[in-house]
């Protein structure tokens, strides 16, 4: 209700809504996961010199990261490795580090991109991937397990999340035990020198327990390989070439070919309408939306609240009176919408500032 309460401000503002239909088009593909196969889910046990910590791990939504964790357990990379830092009533970490404080390097890769898995729960217990701040596809072996619900990390501020790969279900008073030991200054540690444990906790192995769908596993992590390979140049890009390059890989990976608008903006037909009159600005339209960015983390959506929302077209930015103009009833469009035809640097509350906008739109009646 609160992001509806924002629209309505919005149009009584004449600036303007969010969009999409939310069906099987832009987020499953940016997805590309079938989640609750029961094939990509196993377990983990985490054996420690202070007891065994037990893992449902779950390849549907983050695969990537699953699939990178997997390489390393059965690669044996993990064995000596230690828990590195402990910060009280937040998380420990490790995975990467050995006993004389340097980073482990026989067996290392090079880094994993990000699932980009936004609004994951980051609830006490659960296991995710580390990566350097502010640098989202910098993903190697260093893992982290939540002492707490840490509700922040669900939505970090540079907008690039920690993907969770599973959640205890065996070892709670081990990993109790393991958050009160007592920590020191490490004199060779590069980094964290005074959360060290006092005395090391080792890593003695990572167990894979049970049987899993591999290649279906490294298909889909390959497939948000893409994806993510389409995200990292965007940040150093500006307008229509965003917008441009979100085209190119969606026409990739649909087979839809884009509608180029002399001001930037790209849309795609993703079901026709009827053969009634096309959409003009000055209409007052009922539609169906949901609004996203390239990295799928999602602003809003009408689905889930259960009604369409009705308002006139002149309402709203530049780019989605241009993008939905011509549309026919029962009509589906994606609407790729440059940051200067959007919101710009100076969005209303819970936007991003510059941000290429993403708009899936169901046309279901011209008033």
């Amino acid at each position: 209700m609160k992001m509806l309460c924002v629209l309505s401000t919005l149009i009584l503002l004449m600036l303007a809504p969010w969009c999409a239909f939310g069906q099987q088009d832009a987020t499953d593909i940016a997805n590309d996961a079938t989640k609750g196969d029961p094939a990509l889910m196993l377990k983990a046990c985490i054996q420690t010199s202070l007891g065994d910590l037990t893992y449902q791990l779950d390849g549907n939504v983050t695969p990537i990261a699953v699939l990178n964790f997997l390489q390393y357990a059965e690669s044996g990379f993990y064995q000596g490795t230690v828990i590195h830092k402990i910060k009280p009533g937040i998380m420990i970490q490790g995975g990467s580090y050995l006993p004389d404080g340097t980073i482990k390097q026989d067996g290392l890769r090079e880094d994993e991109p990000n699932d980009r898995a936004h609004g994951q729960a980051q609830l006490r217990g659960t296991l995710a991937m580390m990566h350097q701040p502010g640098k989202p596809d910098t993903i190697r072996s260093e893992f982290f397990i939540n002492l707490a619900d840490n509700i922040q990390l669900e939505k970090p501020v540079d907008n690039a999340p920690y993907p969770v790969i599973g959640r205890l279900i065996g070892g709670e008073d081990v990993l109790q035990r393991i958050a009160e030991v007592k920590t020191m200054e490490h004199p060779g540690a590069s980094t964290g020198r005074e959360l060290w444990p006092v005395e090391p906790i080792i890593i003695k192995d990572v167990e894979i327990i049970g049987d899993y769908d591999k290649a279906r596993l490294e298909e889909l992590a390959a497939s948000k390989r893409e994806w993510a390979n389409m995200l990292a140049p965007l940040d150093e890009m500006k307008g229509a070439e965003q917008a441009e390059r979100y085209a190119q890989w969606y026409a990739q990976q649909s087979g839809l070919q884009p509608v180029a608008l002399e001001s930037g903006v790209q849309y795609f037909v993703l079901k026709p309408g009827d053969d009634g009159r096309g959409l003009e600005p000055t209409d007052k339209v009922k539609v169906h939306y949901r609004g996203f960015y390239a990295d799928d983390e999602e602003f809003d959506n009408s689905y889930t609240r259960g009604e369409p929302a009705t308002f006139t077209i002149s309402q709203l930015v530049k780019g989605w009176a241009e993008g939905t103009k011509g549309m026919t009833t029962g009509e589906k469009r994606l609407l790729i919408i440059p940051s200067y035809l959007g919101y710009g640097s100076s969005p209303p509350p819970g936007i991003r500032p510059d941000a290429l906008l993403l708009f899936e739109v169901e046309l279901i009646e011209i008033l």
